[in-house]
């Protein structure tokens, strides 16, 4: 049987589009396309992301040729720029091109198969176009009869009461304040609904003692073949629109112990407050572990803890499990350090004003140096540098010194090695895999 050449599914003010011009079985080259095709913004973006990832993958899986087109700089805008591209990375390197910077301008119909038409000139054709267009309350009947809203979402109190009495609300119709920023906006997530829900039951059946509707932190996760995304809390953009000054932490810790067979890196971003080391955000991406610690910080944010707080954690350890020192205490312990002043870190941010005014020190193995390395650098292994160090000053010539090393460890301990020695150091956050993951577009010197 053929099926209909055009299926809509409607959710909300949202149609979803299925376009198929050939039989199921025929199908083979099929196109995730996530665009803002409706008047406007749409107020959940972060859910049609999600939607497209996910059908993304299992158009893959099902070995259909796949392409994701999204305007934005990278997939996933929740997320920032160096989780951001090791998520388009997984997908790359499970066979789904991503082609960003770029929007659908027009869908051809054809008679074997259909083109999508790219802002860049660009051509696509498939047998299966997927539109995943964001989320947009249909909350025009609430309107007309009277209560308020805001940007179409149902404007609560904190008992999920409406401008109506008698009137509750609950779900991805309702307007939320965000936990860290104070901004308000749909929060479409299955707890914060399914806890509002309950809370509203609460307030109607027991007003007296009915908790209050707390402040979400939109914490969610995804898989992308074999890799895990997560995050908490806000995003850089999301703490720069509200003004609010953060220091960004990079990690790549083992899931457990290293000697352990099947250890697996978690990239981390943790963002904190610069004064009083509040979490604020984080992220995560790898293939083990990932959904533990985000919980772990998600659970340390609500609890109103700080960076150093993750210090005196007791979490469980055991080789197959995790380390001595978790990833989540090793956040507490480099979170400490920045706040002391133990060490100086640089970002990707301050690539340019490095080349162009510091000494940058290369501290991994001479054979990893020979592999690529960043323009200009002088390299001199971390476990030489205290005999070397004569060659640094001279090649510093009075200038700052920029370390770095491959993950942010060895350069931490040369950083320690070049304070005591009077020098005006800094290491890289991250190391390169960060600045890598955050530039994708740099070239290493060979």
């Amino acid at each position: 049987m053929q099926p209909d050449p055009t299926q809509r599914l409607r959710i909300g003010k949202t149609v979803f589009s299925l376009s198929f011009t050939a039989t199921p079985l025929a199908v083979r080259r099929g196109l995730v396309a996530f665009e803002t095709y409706l008047a406007g913004l749409p107020i959940a973006p972060e859910r049609r992301d999600n939607i497209c990832i996910v059908l993304a993958e299992a158009l893959k899986i099902k070995e259909l040729d796949v392409t994701v087109v999204t305007r934005g700089a990278h997939v996933m805008n929740l997320l920032d720029a160096e989780t951001a591209n090791l998520t388009t990375m997984a997908l790359e390197r499970n066979g789904v091109a991503v082609r960003a910077n770029v929007s659908a301008t027009a869908i051809e119909r054809g008679q074997d198969f259909d083109t999508v038409v790219l802002s860049d000139g660009t051509r696509l054709d498939a047998d299966l176009i997927v539109l995943a267009i964001g989320v947009e309350p249909d909350t025009g009947f609430v309107e007309a009869a009277g209560i308020t809203t805001e940007r179409g979402a149902i404007v609560i109190d904190e008992h999920g009461r409406t401008s109506a009495d008698h009137v509750w609300a609950a779900g991805d119709a309702v307007i939320s304040t965000d936990a860290v920023t104070g901004a308000k906006h749909p929060v479409p997530l299955a707890w914060p609904a399914n806890r509002t829900g309950r809370l509203i039951a609460d307030a109607i059946a027991d007003p007296a003692t009915a908790r209050k509707v707390p402040n979400p932190l939109s914490t969610a996760i995804i898989r992308i073949f074999d890799q895990t995304v997560a995050h908490t809390g806000a995003n850089r953009k999301a703490l720069d629109a509200a003004g609010i000054r953060y220091k960004s932490l990079h990690l790549h810790p083992a899931h457990h112990a290293g000697y352990y067979p099947g250890a697996q890196q978690i990239h981390m971003l943790v963002l904190i407050d610069p004064e009083n080391g509040k979490l604020l955000g984080a992220q995560a991406i790898g293939a083990e572990g990932v959904d533990k610690r985000i919980d772990v910080l998600a659970t340390a944010m609500r609890a109103g803890m700080t960076v150093e707080d993750l210090i005196d954690l007791d979490l469980s350890y055991s080789p197959p499990y995790g380390q001595a020192r978790d990833p989540i205490n090793l956040v507490g312990l480099l979170g400490q350090n920045v706040l002391q002043g133990t060490i100086k870190l640089w970002f990707v941010e301050d690539f340019e004003n490095a080349m162009a005014k510091t000494l940058l020190l290369d501290v991994r193995s001479a054979f990893e140096f020979e592999r690529g390395h960043l323009p200009g650098a002088l390299n001199v292994p971390h476990t030489e540098l205290r005999d070397r160090m004569d060659e640094v000053l001279e090649a510093a010539a009075g200038r700052p010194v920029s370390a770095y090393c491959y993950s942010g460890v060895r350069s931490y301990n040369a950083y320690r090695v070049l304070a005591a020695a009077g020098l005006d150091a800094a290491t890289l956050s991250g190391g390169l895999m960060s600045l890598q993951a955050a530039a994708p577009e740099l070239v290493l010197e060979k």
